[in-house]
């Protein structure tokens, strides 16, 4: 899965969103330690994401079992919202401070 470069309308609608469900949370998703956790929760989210895709699938170690861990379509729209979100924290703090 190639990594999408979201236009600036969808960008900004994607910051709108984040930046109000952290202030929801009471965080505030410019902080330099913010972002910095965002960036790795986010990845480490990915990769559980794309293993759980491997177990329905299988690999070379293991027999797919499609009655367990997530379907394709179901990773790719998670892996996307997850790294949208590491794009909206990443210009954030870029573009504030």
């Amino acid at each position: 899965m190639a990594d999408e470069v979201p236009d600036a309308d969808h960008l900004a609608q994607a910051r709108e969103f984040w930046a109000r469900a952290f202030s929801g949370a009471g965080l505030d998703i410019d902080a330099p330690h913010t972002t910095a956790v965002v960036q790795l929760v986010s990845k480490q989210l990915e990769r559980l994401v794309m293993g759980m895709l491997e177990v329905r699938e299988g690999n070379e170690r293991m027999e797919p079992n499609p009655e367990e861990g997530m379907d394709y379509q179901s990773a790719l729209e998670m892996t996307s919202l997850l790294r949208e979100l590491r794009q909206v924290a990443q210009v954030g703090h870029v573009q504030g401070g």
